[in-house]
């Protein structure tokens, strides 16, 4: 890891990401892609299952091997259409 951030606190921000984007009603391939994304800016690789309530996610640091897991209901968000 390149940052400062613990391998815990990483794993439940893209958690929280990936849960508010599943809740908002964002295409589950789109989830997957930019969650892997993020893990990729923060040098960890994620591996996600997205289930109907609920995400199941290994954040696994490259360099040491280190991983955490994560897992998180997905919420029920009204989707907004005003900027």
């Amino acid at each position: 890891m390149n940052t400062d951030e613990s391998l815990f606190s990483i794993g439940k921000f893209i958690a929280e990401y990936s849960a508010h984007l599943m809740g908002a009603g964002v295409h589950t391939s789109r989830v997957v892609r930019n969650t892997k994304r993020i893990g990729e800016a923060f040098d960890v690789n994620v591996k996600l299952s997205v289930f109907h309530k609920n995400i199941i996610l290994t954040i696994v640091d490259k360099k040491n091997n280190e991983s955490c897991n994560e897992v998180i209901d997905i919420p029920s968000l009204p989707i907004s259409f005003i900027r």
